[in-house]
């Protein structure tokens, strides 16, 4: 097996995992960090990060905060100060939000020009909140419709088609709750379940497959 189906479709063997922290989990909330990792799911290598904390204050008015997102976050300064500084402390520098998203999508661009596929932590977060915040600034996100993509069906094929559950079983690298940490764990659970297929499909030795994934 190569990879020309790949081509056929549109398709890059490279990903971009995407995670942003909020300040609620309503389609408009205030969004404090937003971290991306792009990654080739058949070889492993990772192509680049992005990471961009987003001014907070100017939020305010059009998006929202609410008191359990807010209470959860208190819970995780104690063992987390670092991810709810990111999110929160006015001392770190920070960007408006609508240059943080044009970034965003000009480093989607940059390495996935052709339809990229973003995936977030389920359909209706990352994803969902980002778009939202984009269309607010009349900013055309860098994927279309199609190309949505959740984290979470792939981890529950994985769980129910390969008995395998690398979103535990991997070992965390850094800060939990942290966009650019968990954009990077997410990534890597995400290319362990594609590499099982790959394994259990017995395409691990193709060197055909492997050098068109380079």
């Amino acid at each position: 097996m190569n990879l020309e189906h790949l081509d056929k479709l549109g398709l890059s063997p490279c990903v971009a995992v995407l995670d942003i922290e909020t300040q609620s989990t309503a389609l408009n909330a205030v969004i404090g960090t937003i971290g991306c990792v792009i990654k080739n799911l058949f070889t492993g290598k990772v192509v680049d990060v992005f990471y961009v904390r987003c001014e907070l204050e100017e939020q305010f008015d059009s998006r929202v905060s609410d008191l359990p997102t807010l209470n959860w976050w208190e819970e995780q300064k104690k063992e987390y100060p670092r991810s709810y500084d990111e999110v929160f402390s006015p001392l770190l520098s920070r960007k408006p939000l609508h240059e943080a998203l044009d970034l965003l999508n000009a480093f989607l661009v940059f390495h996935l020009p052709n339809r990229p596929q973003v995936v977030g932590n389920g359909c209706e977060f990352d994803n969902a909140i980002v778009i939202d915040a984009m269309e607010y600034f009349d900013i055309k996100p860098a994927w279309d419709h199609g190309c949505n993509q959740s984290l979470r069906t792939a981890i529950m094929m994985g769980r129910m088609l390969l008995g395998i559950d690398p979103k535990y079983d991997l070992e965390f690298e850094g800060d939990k709750h942290h966009a650019l940490n968990d954009a990077q764990h997410e990534a890597n659970y995400l290319r362990e379940v594609f590499k099982a297929f790959i394994d259990r499909l017995g395409l691990s030795n193709n060197p055909c497959l492997i050098a068109k994934a380079k």
